[in-house]
C-alpha cells in the first residue's frame, strides 16, 4: 500500500527580510480567507472531545468532509443584493472554509455567484489595505477555489506596516539571486534571509519518486500521467494487489476523513480475499474508465475548470511543465464517494477480478 501527497518541484522566493524590513515577492495573489482560530477554554475543549462521534459523523456527511453544514440556499434565492451580501458577511465572520461551504450551495457551479463572492473578498482587501496600489496587487482576478485558498490571520493587515513591501513579480520578474539578495528586472534587493515557497507536483509526483513497476516492467507514475484511470483513487489497472491511500482521483476533501474510509475499504477487500481463498486482485478497465468519466464530468460541471488552468493550479497538474492537465481529484463530494465505495463491496466487487488460492502474505 502506498500513500500519496505532494513533491517539491520548483522554488519561488516569496519572502525576504533584513533585520528591520520584510519584502513579499508575489507571483499570483490568492484569496486569503480569515482563519478565525482562537484559544479554546477548558470547557470548549471538553465539549469537543466528548462529542467526537457526532463530529466525525457530521464530517462524513458534509460535501468536503468537514464538520460544517452544507449550504442549501443559492444566489437566486436572495431577494436582493443586500441580502446576498449579508450571507457572505456571515461566512467571512465565521471564518475558514465556511465562507465557501456554508454560504451558497451554487458557489462552485454558478459563475455569477462565484464572481460576486470573489468581488466581496476583493472589497475586503481594499478596505483593509491602506495603500491602493498594494491592495489592487493583492486582489485575485479568477474563480474562487480555482487555487486552494489559504486561511490566514491578519495577512492583509500586515501590508499596512511601514516595514513591509510587496513586489509583484509578474510585472517585475526576479532575474537572479545575488550574493547579497535578489535582483528583479528593475531593482536590486539586499536581504539577510530569503524564505522560499515550494511548488508541488501533487499526487502523481509522489508516486513518481517510488519505482513501482508491474510484471510487464510498466512504471506506475508513467501510466497515470499518460492515462489517469483509477478505481476510486485506490487501485490501478495492471497493478494487482496495489492499494493507494488518497491516490489520484480520490476526493478533494478533508483528507483524514477520506483516508479513514479508504483504509476501511482496503481492509474489507483483503478480508474478502482471505475468506474466498484469493491471493490476487485486479482492477478491470471498465470500472477505472467509468470512474475517470465521473471524475471529469463532475469537475467540468463546476466553474473551476478554466480558472484552474489560468492560475496553473496544482490540483489539475497545471503547475508542472509537461504534465497532463486534468483533475487529480474527485469533486463530487464525500457522501457520493463513500456510497460508490460501499456499493462496490455490497455488490460483490463487480469492478474487480480475483484469482489465486495460496495464503495471502502482506508485506509490513
Amino acid at each position: 500500500m502506498v500513500g500519496t501527497g505532494a513533491t517539491a518541484v520548483q522554488v519561488i522566493p516569496i519572502v525576504a527580510h533584513t533585520a528591520k524590513s520584510l519584502t513579499v515577492f508575489q507571483r499570483t495573489p490568492n484569496y486569503v480567507l480569515p482563519g478565525r482560530n482562537h484559544p479554546l477554554t477548558e470547557e470548549q475543549d471538553m465539549e469537543i472531545k466528548q462529542d467526537y462521534g457526532k463530529v466525525f459523523r457530521r464530517a462524513r456527511a458534509q460535501t468536503f468532509g468537514m464538520d460544517m453544514v452544507d449550504a442549501k440556499q443559492t444566489k437566486g434565492d436572495m431577494k436582493n443584493d443586500a441580502e446576498f451580501q449579508r450571507v457572505l458577511e456571515f461566512g467571512w465572520e465565521k471564518g475558514g472554509f465556511r465562507f465557501i461551504f456554508e454560504t451558497f450551495a451554487d458557489m462552485l457551479t454558478n459563475s455569477e455567484c462565484n464572481e460576486a463572492a470573489a468581488e466581496f473578498i476583493r472589497n475586503k482587501i481594499r478596505a483593509i489595505v491602506k495603500d491602493e496600489k498594494t491592495a489592487e496587487a493583492l486582489c485575485p482576478n479568477y474563480t474562487v477555489l480555482a487555487k486552494r485558498p489559504p486561511l490566514g490571520h491578519f495577512y492583509y493587515e500586515t501590508f499596512n506596516r511601514e516595514n513591509v513591501t510587496l513586489v509583484d513579480i509578474k510585472d517585475n520578474p526576479i532575474q537572479q539571486i545575488t550574493p547579497t539578495g535578489l535582483r528583479t528586472g528593475t531593482e536590486d534587493y539586499e536581504f539577510d534571509l530569503i524564505i522560499f515557497a515550494i511548488g508541488f507536483d501533487a499526487i502523481t509526483g509522489t508516486l513518481a519518486q517510488i519505482d513501482i513497476r508491474n510484471a510487464n516492467d510498466q512504471v506506475l507514475a508513467q501510466q497515470l500521467n499518460e492515462e489517469m484511470a483509477t478505481a476510486y483513487g485506490i487501485t490501478v489497472v495492471g497493478f494487482p494487489n496495489l492499494f493507494m491511500i488518497s491516490g489520484p482521483q480520490a476526493p478533494f476533501a478533508n483528507i483524514p476523513i477520506i483516508i479513514d474510509n479508504t483504509v476501511d475499504w482496503i481492509g474489507k477487500t483483503i478480508s474478502h480475499m482471505r475468506e474466498h481463498g484469493h491471493t490476487r486482485i485486479d482492477t478491470t478497465p471498465e470500472v477505472a474508465g467509468q470512474w475517470k468519466e465521473q471524475v471529469n464530468a463532475v469537475f467540468d460541471a463546476t466553474v473551476l475548470k478554466q480558472g484552474a488552468k489560468d492560475t496553473r493550479s496544482w490540483y489539475i497538474g497545471a503547475n508542472v511543465d509537461g504534465k497532463k492537465v486534468e483533475p487529480l481529484f474527485y469533486f463530487g463530494g464525500t457522501p457520493s464517494y463513500f456510497a460508490s465505495c460501499e456499493k462496490e463491496i455490497s455488490s460483490g466487487f463487480p469492478g474487480f477480478t480475483f484469482s489465486g488460492s495460496d495464503p495471502i502474505t502482506l508485506a509490513a
